[in-house]
């Protein structure tokens, strides 16, 4: 298994690979592989995904991806 923490500036549903897998900025558990990953809620933040390899992590390091908002609302 390997662990991403998607970050965000609230609580958001985090999709990965178009299913709800868990809530942002936490650790959360994936497996191995390419993922492309988004929030659920509104979309005030970008990039609109991001598609990643996700390999060699574990859970006191995961892979972080940053969500910033975006002033494109």
């Amino acid at each position: 298994m390997e662990y991403v923490k998607v970050t965000f500036k609230e609580d958001r549903a985090v999709i990965m690979d178009d299913q709800n897998n868990g809530r942002s900025n936490m650790v959360l558990r994936v497996g191995a592989g390419i993922h492309t990953f988004t929030l659920g809620g509104d979309k005030n933040f970008s990039p609109d995904s991001i598609t990643c390899e996700v390999s060699g992590t574990n859970e006191f390091e995961p892979k972080v991806l940053e969500f910033e908002v975006s002033d494109d609302e």
